[in-house]
Parts: C-alpha cells; structure tokens; sequence
C-alpha cells in the first residue's frame, strides 16, 4: 500500500480520535510529512521500537504500541497456557505518553488472556529485568526511549530472562506485524475490568523493596562506606526521570550522610524543562548539579538518563574542578575495583574473565592483565564455569557485571546475578579512590606512568566501594 493510501486510511478509521484525525488533517497538503509518517512501518528488532511521537505508521503513538503488542502476545500465546499464566511484567519511564502506551499494552495483553503485572508509575529500566525474574514472569515490556530526546518514545520487550528479546522472537513478532492488521486484529479491553478479572495486578513499593533487598545484598564492603560517609558529597540529578526514588533511596541504605538531590530535576516530566537533553554523556546538562556540588562542597556528582540505566560522573579534581569521567574512564576503573575487591575479600571465582565491546577501550585488557584476568574465546566462555566483570561499553550504559554461565544438560544458560548494568548504576555506590598498579601504568596506551584520578565512582548493583582519587585523569585516558 503506498503511502497516501495508508494515509487515507489512518484519516477514516473510526480508531483514531477527534485529536488525531485532527493532527492528520492538518497535514493534508504537506506531502513531505505525510510521506515520512507512513512510507512504512517502525521495524521492530531486538531492541523492540522507537521513534518520534505522533500519529503515523513510522511514529510512536498508541496504535503502533498495540499493534506491537498484540503481535508480541500472539509469541507469548505460542508458548501455551503456562506462558500466559506466568504473564507479562510492563512498566514505563517519564516520557509523555508512556504511561498511556503502558496501560494499553497492558490492556491489550489481557484481552489475549495473558495475566499482566503493571507497575502503579514509572520506574527505573533496570527493575523490568529484575522484575521478570523475581516473579517468574514470562516476559516483559518496557516504555521508554532512554537518553533520546524529549520528541522520542520507544517499546522494548524482554523475556523471561530479563535479557532483551532474542533475535528469534523478535524477528517473529515483526513478522506477526506484517501479517495483522493495526487496527482490526487488534484485541483490546478495559483496563479496569482486566483489574476487576484478575487478569491486570498492580505492582508497587513491595517489589521495589524487593529489588532492593537484592541490590543491598551484593554490597562488598560496607566498612569502607562507613569510614568516609560523614565527610563525603554527593549531589544527584535523575534530569526528571525515573531514577528520583530508588537511586536516593539506595545511597541512604548504603550509609551515605550528604546526599544532594538537583531539586529542579527531581521533578518528573517528560519535557525535560531544564535541559536540552536528558542524556548523561552531555556534560552541559549538569549545570545545576555543579552550582550544588560548589555550594556544599561535594566530591562527586552523579546524574542518571530519564529510564534510569546509565550514568552520567562527573568528579572534582585537586583544582576544585568538577570534571566529566567518560564511560570508557568509569567501566575500567568498576573493572579494577570489582577484581580487586573480591579478591581482598576472598570471594573471586576461579575462571574468571572481562568482557568487552567493539567500543570500549583496549585499557580494559591491560586491567584484566594487571589483575591477572583473562579476556576468553567465546570457545573458552562455552566450555567451563566462568564469572565476567566489568562488560561495559563506552556509552556509559548497557553494562552488565557478574554474567555466571554453566554448562548443563541443556548447554549454555545465562543467568544474571546482578540485575543488570554496571554503569546503568541505576543504584549506586563510591569509589573513594583508585590508584591502578605500576604494572598497569606502565602498559597504558600512552606509556609511562598512569595514575587514574577523581573521586568516587558509582556502583552500587554490585555493590563497588574503593578509595579516593587524587587528580584528573589524562586525556589519553578515553
């Protein structure tokens, strides 16, 4: 169907409302618009959707969302009865519109007779995945489009995992797309008679205790919290997102005494009012944070993106200024601490190996050599137990420390221990310093003598604590 003929369509069906029928006719005369809205779908992969939000077929908005949904409740139904009993987690961040998108996958999901756990208001990306383990959910769905900006929305789906779908099923639910129709094979209800049949429940502050009894469990070393929590400041920004609860509540229970929220970005909105963009690699948006931090004095400012599943550090240097670590500076210094703190504690698994990506730093290597870590053949990972720190990449997100394989009867299985993401940081702990062996330094990119500087760093998934760092690290350092 060409693109003025979906366009036709969207304008006539009885689907849309007063307001959007209204948004599409006020672009009737504008043929570039109406071509890039419905020239084709949003193609859905394993990191589900995402796209601007407005009425169209290339756009995020609540027709898309269902359709998506119906297509991925026709994989879950696949799986059989015991699939649709175990249900589907679903939760959203800040964005406009993302609680609306959630309680219609939600909704859509019960008409299919696949039960539903709907979290009461956002929450941060890191808790989907814990959420889908901890109540053996089949899968789950999450809204949210991260750190893009404020025009964007996305649609991403785990499994039962709480890894993100597999290429397998994603690419059978972008085929069940192709072949539904977006408005007359969709199933819907009322999401208030889907509550009243049991088939909705709402998830609130117990599964967040929950997720945080597990996170305080993987502290390491909490007498080196103890030691400097009455003289070391913290400020946070959550840049109006998801993170504004947990990440305060989690430094609190750590023993953390001088935490300083940025009051103008706890509050939630999808507009992201005090920024020109809510992603934490942007070091101008923490321009509030730092007139905190110089006004009580703290060490380290940390700020996480709007689903709360990266982090931004900035830390002051011996000048008293604030400086911004990059996410390559962030990963090998948690790669550092994470070895070496669990072998001071005695509790460093045999085969033990780091992980990286095609954009993170070769430093990574010369930390795992320093510390007596190897970097394996996916051969290696396959054929024996093994334990993986420090999986970060450069773009201050998507890291995963702690991944345990075990080969079985069935082969390889993945089981993550630690709830997700290093530097999605989502909950966090210090660094009060890190001083890489000589053995490093002399094996740096740039040759000589390496010392890593700031303050501390954020890690509290797997509960990270160290020591205090003395002056900026080098450019090289990247």
């Amino acid at each position: 169907m060409a693109y003025k003929e979906t366009y036709e369509k969207w304008l006539s069906s009885p689907a849309l409302s007063a307001e959007e029928k209204a948004e599409l006719e006020s672009i009737k005369n504008d043929e570039k618009e109406i071509e890039s809205r419905f020239f084709g779908p949003l193609e859905f992969g394993t990191a589900g959707l995402r796209g601007t939000m407005c009425v169209g077929l290339h756009q995020m908005n609540r027709h898309v969302v269902a359709h998506a949904t119906q297509a991925f409740a026709e994989v879950v139904k696949a799986e059989g009865p015991e699939a649709c009993e175990k249900g589907v987690v679903v939760i959203c961040d800040c964005r406009n519109h993302s609680q609306e998108f959630a309680e219609t996958a939600a909704a859509i999901l019960a008409a299919n007779g696949i039960k539903v756990k709907l979290f009461d208001e956002l929450r941060p990306t890191p808790e989907v995945s814990f959420a889908v383990r901890y109540y053996g959910a089949q899968a789950g769905i999450n809204v949210t489009a991260s750190h893009n900006p404020r025009e964007y929305n996305g649609y991403k789906v785990y499994w039962s995992d709480g890894a993100q779908l597999p290429p397998v099923h994603a690419d059978v639910v972008a085929a069940k797309m192709r072949e539904l129709d977006i408005f007359d094979d969709v199933k819907t209800m009322d999401l208030e008679e889907a509550k009243a049949k049991g088939l909705v429940t709402i998830l609130g502050a117990e599964t967040d205790e929950a997720f945080l009894e597990q996170v305080m469990g993987q502290v390491i070393d909490r007498a080196s919290v103890a030691k400097i929590a009455d003289t070391f400041g913290i400020v946070y920004t959550p840049f109006h997102g998801a993170g504004h609860k947990l990440i305060p509540e989690a430094l609190k229970r750590l023993g953390m005494k001088n935490v300083y929220c940025v009051p103008e970005q706890m509050v939630i909105d999808g507009d992201f009012p005090t920024v020109k963009s809510p992603n934490p690699e942007n070091p101008e948006g923490f321009y509030l944070a730092v007139d905190l931090a110089k006004e009580h004095g703290c060490d380290l400012i940390v700020g996480s993106d709007p689903d709360a599943d990266r982090v931004g550090v900035m830390v002051k240097n011996s000048a008293g200024d604030y400086v911004v670590l990059s996410g390559n500076q962030t990963g090998i210094l948690l790669e550092d601490y994470a070895i070496q703190a669990r072998k001071r504690a005695g509790i460093l698994p045999e085969n033990t190996y780091t992980n990286t990506t095609i954009v993170s730093s070769l430093m990574a290597d010369k930390v795992a050599e320093a510390n007596g870590v190897t970097i394996p053949s996916k051969e290696r990972i396959q054929q024996t137990k093994t334990w993986s720190f420090a999986n970060y990449n450069s773009s201050i997100g998507s890291v995963n420390l702690v991944h345990f394989y075990r080969k079985d009867a069935q082969g390889v299985k993945k089981l993550r221990l630690t709830y997700v993401l290093l530097t999605a940081l989502y909950l966090a702990a210090y660094v009060v310093g890190v001083l890489l062996t000589e053995e490093l330094a002399n094996n740096s990119l740039a040759g000589g003598v390496f010392l890593v500087c700031g303050v501390a760093l954020f890690y509290f998934l797997a509960g990270l604590v160290n020591l205090l760092l003395l002056k900026p690290p080098p450019a090289e350092f990247n």
